[in-house]
C-alpha cells in the first residue's frame, strides 16, 4: 500500500484496497498467471484485514495467495532465522507447498520483495533472495529485481 498502517488500520477494507499501489497490482495477477506462488507476509496482526483488502483487489486469485501476519494463527517449528519476516516466509512456503502439491518452493526460488532495509539483510544473509522496495521511489526496484 502507498500509506503506513502502523499495524494498526482503523478505516474499511475498501478504503485501504484504494491504497493498493498500481505496480503491485499488476505484479501480483502477472506471477500468479505466470504459475508464480505469492504469499503477503507481515509484522502487522490484521489479517483478516489484509485478506478482505486482497479478496477486493484479486477476487479470481485469493485462493492462491497465502497471508502470514502476527496473529497467532500459524506457527512454525523448522530451523528458520528468528529475525526479519523468515518464519513467516519459511511458514508460507509450507502452506503453499501442502495446497499445490507439485510446488518445488525453496529458499533459493523464494524472493522477498519489502519496504524495510533489515528484512531485506537478513533475508539476504539467511541465503535468500530480496529486493528492496523504496517507497519514495517505487520505480528503481523493477531494476533491482532484473540485477537478480
Amino acid at each position: 500500500v502507498d500509506i503506513h498502517t502502523l499495524g494498526n488500520w482503523l478505516g474499511t477494507s475498501e478504503d485501504l484496497a484504494n491504497h493498493l499501489r498500481p505496480l503491485f497490482l499488476k505484479l501480483i495477477s502477472m506471477a500468479i498467471d505466470r504459475g508464480f506462488y505469492v504469499a503477503v507476509v507481515t509484522f502487522s496482526g490484521q489479517t483478516k484485514l489484509i485478506a478482505n483488502v486482497l479478496r477486493i483487489a484479486f477476487p479470481k486469485y485469493i485462493d492462491l495467495i497465502c497471508i502470514r501476519g502476527n496473529d497467532g494463527s500459524w506457527s512454525y517449528n523448522g530451523q528458520s532465522s528468528e529475525n526479519g519476516k523468515q518464519r513467516h516466509m519459511a511458514s508460507a512456503a509450507e502452506e503453499l507447498r501442502s495446497r499445490f502439491i507439485n510446488a518445488k518452493i525453496t529458499r533459493a526460488t523464494t524472493l522477498l520483495i519489502d519496504d524495510d532495509t533489515n528484512n531485506i539483510k537478513t533475508a539476504l544473509h539467511e541465503g535468500g533472495r530480496a529486493v528492496w522496495f523504496d517507497p519514495k521511489n517505487p520505480n528503481i526496484w523493477i531494476d533491482n529485481l532484473l540485477k537478480l
